[in-house]
């Protein structure tokens, strides 16, 4: 949609069908080495949307040299006063000298992930119930990896499960590949009978919780949360949008 939107074309399948053809294989495109989309993402690291721009700031590791781009040096000059405090201790360490890829796993997960925005909106997630009738706090109550704390008879965390919860949650995240995050790989997978038993990653016990997976409300608010968003300017963005 990109493509055709900016470049007249569906997705280059000509020349790419031309490159299977006249080659025996075919290799996938780095796009970004498309100016067309290169300005744009570097565009990105200025969005109003703070889950964009660290998207964005995400995918640029993937450009040799970006440190040095000019373009690129000037949007981490403005993300150092960034609203966003993982953005803002990301873009210092690069321009201190460290590279985007030391600088995304340098950044701690317990030091920026907010626990506001963990109690508010991430726990509630992990109590709802789903199609099966089971919770993740269900099957997790006993988990060595996660283990997670249920809520009490009236649905309400207590302040010392919730912080219980959070710790372990810290566990199953990874702000240097925030979409590699177990917290998120594990819930949109099928059961082991329905995967591969042999790769951990591809199965989950208790299967596809969120209807919609990468696409549902439940991913994209979990993904929000790791990528640094916090409770305070979640609410300034609900309340300017209505």
């Amino acid at each position: 949609k990109f493509l055709r939107r900016n470049l007249g074309v569906s997705g280059g399948a000509v020349s790419q069908d031309r490159a299977y053809f006249s080659n025996g294989k075919y290799k996938e495109p780095d796009l970004l080495e498309q100016p067309v989309v290169f300005r744009t993402v570097i565009a990105s690291l200025s969005d109003r949307d703070a889950n964009v721009r660290a998207a964005a700031l995400d995918l640029l590791r993937k450009v040799n040299g970006i440190e040095q781009r000019p373009e690129f040096r000037a949007a981490l000059d403005r993300l150092r006063n960034d609203p966003n405090q993982r953005l803002q201790l990301i873009a210092t360490r690069v321009l201190k000298g460290s590279s985007l890829k030391e600088a995304l796993a340098d950044v701690q997960p317990g030091s920026v992930l907010d626990f506001g925005f963990f109690v508010s909106k991430i726990e509630p997630i992990l109590a709802t119930t789903g199609a099966d009738g089971k919770a993740c706090v269900m099957c997790h109550a006993s988990h060595v990896i996660f283990k997670l704390q249920p809520p009490n008879t009236e649905g309400q965390f207590s302040p010392q499960d919730s912080s219980a919860n959070y710790k372990y949650a810290m566990r199953v995240v990874d702000i240097t590949n925030p979409t590699h995050s177990l917290i998120l790989i594990k819930p949109t997978r099928p059961t082991d009978a329905a995967g591969h038993v042999d790769d951990y990653l591809a199965t989950h016990n208790g299967g596809q919780r969120w209807a919609g997976n990468e696409s549902s409300w439940q991913y994209k608010t979990i993904l929000e949360w790791i990528r640094g968003a916090r409770i305070e300017a979640s609410n300034k963005n609900r309340h300017a949008s209505r």
